[in-house]
């Protein structure tokens, strides 16, 4: 890697499915590696505007070719036609193969990956190399990333030391409640006013009947003053409902839920 790096080779080289180099060697762990491509000014603003402008290109490529492309059609019609026959059973397996590919949740954003991991290593690298060369919206996206994961250290971080607008914070909110994070949901709940509980408030009472569950929905509703939405409780109550969850069904009607409720918002 270092031979190709001083031979010319591109530290911000990217691939459409997994990102830029530096994305694969954060995912694998390699801090050697990260830290080469740093020496090499790798950046670390998230590719998604430089893969989208490479199938343009791709694009335009293509369509340099179609003329010829429809005189080969015209010649080997009848050889296609068979080929495509035979290979119908194959294409639906690429086809279900593509599906499971596109399931799976592409990050780009390298500082988002840092931050996804339980080795903060490279994360609290990176940190130091870029704090003040990086756009707002790089913290943001990895504060996200951070909760939905339930990395806390990383999120603590990235929370306390930067500044974010009321987007990233409600979703990182989202996030940490739909991965049962708490530790992460109080911490928001403490220190950032005039956020949306509904969901967050939905997706609690959808989970466990503990006592951490228990605490979060009275946390949320106080924090929202009562004011969650009569179309989110009801929705809670009867999710609660469907799961058994005796105690969070106890709070929702303490709460005024609609006993009758039909669990369609």
């Amino acid at each position: 890697m270092s031979k190709l790096l001083q031979r010319g080779a591109n530290p911000n080289a990217s691939c459409g499915a997994y990102g830029g180099v530096i994305c694969a060697a954060i995912q694998s762990g390699n801090t050697d590696a990260v830290k080469l491509l740093v020496t090499h000014n790798v950046s670390l603003v998230t590719q998604d505007d430089e893969d989208e402008d490479e199938d343009e290109k791709v694009e335009g490529g293509n369509g340099e070719e179609e003329a010829k492309d429809e005189e080969a059609k015209d010649k080997d019609g009848d050889e296609e036609s068979d080929k495509d026959e035979g290979s119908e059973s194959g294409s639906d397996s690429d086809s279900d193969s593509n599906e499971e590919e596109e399931d799976e949740e592409v990050i780009t954003s390298p500082l988002a990956l840092a931050a996804m991991r339980a080795d903060l290593a490279v994360f609290e690298f990176l940190i130091k190399e870029y704090s003040d060369k990086l756009p707002a919206e790089e913290f943001g996206i990895a504060l996200v990333k951070a909760a939905e994961y339930g990395r806390f250290e990383a999120f603590s971080r990235l929370f306390h030391d930067f500044e974010h607008n009321q987007q990233f914070k409600q979703d990182a909110l989202d996030g940490a409640s739909f991965g049962d994070h708490w530790a992460i949901v109080s911490l928001i709940l403490d220190h950032c006013p005039g956020l949306n509980c509904d969901k967050t408030f939905l997706q609690t009472a959808q989970g466990e009947d503990g006592d951490d569950e228990i605490r979060i929905l009275g946390a949320m509703w106080e924090y929202s003053q009562g004011n969650i939405s009569p179309e989110a409780l009801d929705e809670s109550l009867y999710e609660a409902t469907d799961f058994e969850n005796q105690r969070t069904v106890e709070l929702l009607l303490r709460y005024g839920a609609n006993a009758n409720a039909t669990g369609e918002l």
